[in-house]
């Protein structure tokens, strides 16, 4: 089984937690985009407005999203909903194929039982690496 890595960022975190997979799983990693800036304060402003009202965004979808078989989305929490350019890109893609990794200071959600897998790295408990190494253990098993 062959895995890929979308990851959507706006501060960096969730571009060094998938950079650290793709390493660790040896695939690759592709950044999803949308046409919003949300840079400096005001994108901070923005991203919290957007996620809490559920807007749309449109995004650069990948060219090989349905080719791979098992996607790993890793995606920033923003008040306390998923950022929209995740979401949108979830829609197009179904649950069982994706394991979803959960970037937030200390969101965690319960309620996401299609997935393959959900890990949560939270910034409060410092689990960053640990939960890293425990997924990429857990999906190189499957490989094998």
């Amino acid at each position: 089984m062959h895995y890929k890595i979308y990851y959507f960022t706006r501060t960096g975190n969730c571009k060094r937690i998938a950079e650290a997979l793709s390493k660790k799983l040896s695939c690759e990693s592709e950044q999803i985009l949308d046409d919003q800036n949300w840079k400096g304060w005001l994108g901070w402003l923005k991203a919290g407005f957007y996620s809490s009202l559920d807007r749309k965004v449109k995004i650069q979808v990948p060219q090989d999203l349905q080719e791979i078989s098992e996607k790993i989305v890793v995606a920033p929490v923003w008040a306390n909903k998923i950022a929209p350019a995740v979401r949108e890109l979830l829609k197009l893609i179904p649950a069982g194929s994706v394991h979803l990794v959960i970037s937030s200071i200390d969101t965690r959600f319960n309620e996401l039982p299609d997935y393959l897998s959900v890990t949560h790295i939270t910034q409060k408990s410092g689990n960053e690496t640990e939960m890293i190494d425990q997924l990429a253990e857990t999906l190189t098993k499957t490989l094998v």
